[in-house]
């Protein structure tokens, strides 16, 4: 059974060579600081506290043994896209990035695996290089930031970037910016535009392509969204509401949660009731899991709700998790309606409930196994494979 943690970051070793040679990187200027200083680019600062940002692939793949992870695929950190520089600038960073990239895929022996990042200001350079990027480097897609310099996905110019990635195979994995997002500008205290606006990026990027019509229009598109979509799920019966009620706002023959299974999620939430709730809504073979690695570092949560990185399982065709899900399936138990069924069987053997934990990999996957779920079991994950 292959594992493989879908939401991990890199940053470029392009990058450090420029620090150290104190030059710009594509346009993003370096300030010396705490830790190993701040990134600063179109008037905003991104900050580096990771200790594994400047891990080689070797320390990389040490620390996936350590975590049970078979597979990383690796996308840049949502900060360097590089959406607001002219549009060559943009595409000089992206095929840097990429070329990057496709070398440590094929340093890391079939343990890497990679997400392009595209000039997405252009559309037709985006659908230049994500072809590039597929065909040329071996890179199974991209991510993308929430939105492109306050364009939202649903504009249709994205619509050829969109069929371009289904007929190429690609998977799209949407990210937002983890600090420099809308909230930020409302207010500052608190980490609320990291605690909190990263994730209604995800649930407004998600709401966008559901409502705007992107999976009606693109039916075999491939997008995974990170953090669970956030509270998206949640909000589905209102966003479902307000189609039914006001007729003039649809764009789409259906109502947006009708989509909602068209899209899939990854497991890097909050805690254990939002891991189920989200379960239970899109199934779990629309969850993959991941880890958000290099930002979620081992020591930060320790102290915390259990040791280890947000990593997870991406599912696998190993003969008990298909026998389970068969089972599964031929009863109609949605994900949660089974994992409740398997944890009250469990609670009678042993006393005790079993933990789908959000931050302990090994803890999460031995407990969703344990309840007969395989996440991420299918297409997505073939095609990343």
């Amino acid at each position: 059974m292959k594992t493989m943690d879908i939401h991990a970051h890199i940053v470029p070793d392009s990058m450090w060579r420029a620090i150290e040679a104190r030059k710009d990187w594509h346009g993003f200027r370096h300030e010396p600081g705490e830790g190993s200083g701040t990134m600063v680019a179109n008037g905003q600062h991104t900050e580096f506290s990771s200790p594994k940002l400047r891990y080689t692939i070797e320390d990389r793949i040490r620390d996936m043994d350590a975590q049970q992870v078979d597979v990383q695929v690796l996308s840049i950190h949502t900060p360097f896209v590089g959406y607001h520089l002219p549009p060559a600038q943009g595409l000089a960073l992206a095929r840097d990035f990429n070329d990057e990239l496709g070398l440590k895929v094929r340093q890391g022996n079939g343990r890497l695996a990679g997400f392009a990042t595209l000039p997405a200001q252009d559309t037709g350079l985006a659908i230049a290089e994500l072809e590039r990027a597929v065909t040329t480097l071996g890179l199974k897609g991209a991510s993308l930031d929430t939105q492109v310099n306050a364009e939202q996905w649903d504009e249709p110019r994205f619509l050829p970037f969109f069929k371009a990635a289904g007929q190429l195979g690609a998977v799209l994995f949407y990210h937002p910016q983890p600090r420099n997002n809308f909230l930020a500008q409302r207010i500052k205290r608190h980490g609320l535009n990291n605690s909190l606006g990263v994730i209604l990026d995800d649930a407004i990027v998600t709401a966008v392509l559901l409502a705007g019509g992107v999976l009606e229009k693109c039916p075999d598109l491939k997008i995974c969204i990170a953090h669970g979509g956030g509270p998206a799920c949640y909000a589905m019966g209102r966003i479902d509401r307000n189609w039914h009620d006001r007729p003039a706002t649809r764009s789409t023959p259906k109502p947006p949660g009708a989509y909602q299974k068209k899209l899939y999620y990854d497991t890097v939430v909050g805690d254990e009731a939002a891991l189920r709730f989200l379960i239970d809504q899109v199934g779990a073979d629309r969850v993959v899991m991941g880890s958000d690695w290099l930002v979620r570092a081992l020591a930060s949560v320790t102290g915390g709700l259990a040791a280890g990185p947000r990593v997870a399982d991406a599912g696998g065709k190993g003969k008990n998790s298909l026998e389970k899900s068969r089972a599964i399936a031929r009863h109609k138990l949605s994900g949660a309606a089974a994992a409740a069924k398997a944890r009250g069987i469990r609670e009678k053997r042993s006393g005790s409930r079993p933990r789908i934990h959000p931050y302990d990999l090994r803890r999460r996957r031995e407990a969703l196994r344990g309840c007969g779920l395989t996440l991420g079991r299918g297409s997505l994950v073939e095609r990343l494979g």
